[in-house]
């Protein structure tokens, strides 16, 4: 069988993106480029897919390796120059872990421990599940920054408090799934309350850290390696699996895919926490990130930090979310935080003093101010959209 040409590749790229199919157009450039490694054409093709969609990094590999060819226009030296500059800053960026934010938070941690009681004390936050935010919280005392990071962010904080009060950890034999853990030790904690619990993510950027949390502090969780839409387990093994802000990180049509995927590996009567960043409108966009996160950073020597963000608005929520798959919904709606926007005002702090100071008070900020909205046409860019979803018996 002769093997397609690469005017015949390139015009299939753009019959796709004329139709709007943009996995494919990447699926088939980026195995045209396997297969004619040495092909300009399609490298120049391919890179400018990706500055496109504003995946900085892949683009100047890619238009980088058209210009030191010595075969670029005038449009490809324009086109690298524009992705350098849209790189700079992020180039410039660099993870802050100084050590007096350590001991900082050592300091702070008691009375950050002690205001969450009193807040559990006064509201109906802890319910009657098994778990205690403010105990998970004196978990993370001695953890590393970026698990401290990951688990005290304004918006996880009440994401945890949805997953661990869905979870049926009443069955003393419940098998319990987290879905991109990252840097996230809860999964390590539930392991420690008697459940089989299994952490899967994409790549394995997060996986040292939790296994030296686990190890100092114990706990059983399993670690795994995966792919969210082929999950490597088989039907019904599942008694509840929670997705945390997750989901929304799937490009394409990954995350309906993810769905049916969480459904057949649920057992009948299973539970799935589900939440994803929520908005009034819906609109979704790669970004670049100075550090590395999720499934796209690939295998160990591809090193492209960018992420797809999906933010869903109610409607699109309820199509690609909770009619993914024959689900029972036992609850869904959306948090804010629009009365007093504590979370858009935070990240726009950026690298400040003050949010420095801030950052280990998240949790009881989003305790006071993240509040269920009954206006979800009202929703901000603060938002969050949950939905805790049962598989028929």
């Amino acid at each position: 069988m002769n093997e397609p040409s690469i005017q015949t590749i390139i015009k299939q790229a753009r019959q796709c993106a004329e139709a709007g199919k943009l996995e494919d157009v990447e699926k088939t450039l980026n195995e045209a480029l396997l297969r004619y490694s040495d092909s300009i054409e399609i490298a120049a093709h391919l890179g400018y897919f990706y500055s496109q969609q504003k995946r900085w990094r892949r683009a100047e590999t890619l238009i980088g390796s058209v210009v030191e060819s010595g075969h670029a226009d005038e449009g490809a030296h324009a086109l690298l120059k524009e992705i350098q500059q849209q790189l700079k800053p992020l180039n410039e960026q660099h993870e802050s872990n100084h050590a007096w934010q350590q001991t900082y938070y050592k300091i702070v941690f008691p009375i950050l421990i002690a205001a969450l009681k009193l807040v559990e004390a006064f509201t109906k936050t802890k319910r009657q599940s098994r778990f205690s935010l403010s105990h998970f919280v004196s978990t993370l005392r001695n953890a590393p920054p970026k698990t401290q990071q990951a688990c005290l962010a304004y918006h996880k904080a009440r994401e945890i408090l949805i997953a661990s009060q869905a979870m049926p950890f009443q069955q003393q034999t419940a098998r319990i799934l987290d879905l991109g853990a990252g840097n996230n030790s809860l999964p390590i904690y539930w392991s420690r309350h008697g459940c089989e619990v299994v952490a899967l993510d994409g790549s394995m950027y997060g996986f040292p850290a939790l296994r030296e949390i686990q190890q100092n502090g114990g706990g059983a969780a399993h670690f795994v390696c995966g792919d969210v839409t082929q999950f490597p387990f088989h039907d019904a093994s599942f008694d509840g699996i929670s997705a945390l802000c997750m989901i929304e990180h799937l490009p394409y049509n990954s995350d309906v895919s993810a769905m049916r995927e969480i459904f057949r590996i649920l057992k009948p009567g299973g539970v799935a926490a589900v939440t994803v960043e929520a908005n009034r409108d819906h609109f979704e966009e790669w970004i670049e990130l100075p550090y590395e996160i999720g499934f796209q950073i690939g295998n160990e020597n591809q090193d492209f930090e960018e992420l797809f963000c999906r933010n869903y608005s109610p409607a699109t929520m309820d199509e690609r979310l909770l009619r993914s798959a024959q689900w029972n919904v036992i609850s869904s709606g959306f948090y804010d935080d629009g009365i007093l926007p504590v979370r858009n005002y935070f990240n726009r702090l950026e690298r400040s003093l003050l949010r420095s100071l801030l950052r280990p008070f998240q949790p009881l900020l989003s305790l006071m101010f993240y509040r269920l909205t009954q206006k979800p046409d009202t929703l901000s860019p603060s938002s969050i959209g949950f939905a805790v979803l049962q598989k028929p018996l």
